[in-house]
């Protein structure tokens, strides 16, 4: 049942969102309530239709991966997982990501850390992407607008193909 045994289940923490706002704090309520692009409903330790697990790594284009799969979660294109969590090997996020429709794994670099952990998990991923591989070079400075927009949009393709 959500919300008994995960720790990341959206029912579960309703009960304390439901006590902050009843202690009057909305402020409070505001900075813990749900992605806007998941339904009230929807508990976070159900399987999704895409799940984005993006690189995150120290690099530009680890910066890139994450900051692409943010954005376009934000715009409603999936949802962003925890690839910590599956690292961390938590059973419900391992079967949550099993039973997800679609696995973007964005890395950052041919190294491949996210696909390593994905795989290692059992989880199947259905799209990949390496950021690297798009003519961005690797570098330890702060990322461009120009290569964020290449990462995104190569994602986009990648979910339009079937």
């Amino acid at each position: 049942m959500p919300g008994k045994s995960n720790p990341f289940c959206k029912r579960k923490n309703d009960v304390k969102r439901r006590t902050v706002a009843k202690s009057g704090r909305k402020s409070a309520l505001r900075k813990i309530s749900p992605r806007a692009t998941l339904s009230k409903s929807r508990c976070l330790c159900e399987a999704s239709g895409i799940l984005f697990f993006p690189c995150s790594g120290a690099s530009n284009v680890g910066h890139l991966a994450d900051r692409a799969s943010r954005e376009l979660a934000t715009e409603g294109a999936g949802v962003m997982y925890c690839l910590a969590g599956i690292g961390a090997r938590y059973p419900s996020m391992i079967a949550s990501a099993r039973d997800a429709v679609r696995i973007v794994c964005i890395d950052g670099c041919e190294v491949g850390c996210a696909k390593k952990i994905l795989e290692r998990a059992g989880v199947t991923i259905t799209d990949y992407i390496v950021v690297s591989a798009l003519g961005i070079e690797k570098k330890y400075q702060p990322i461009r607008e120009k290569d964020l927009s290449i990462a995104k949009q190569a994602i986009k393709e990648s979910l339009l193909r079937d």
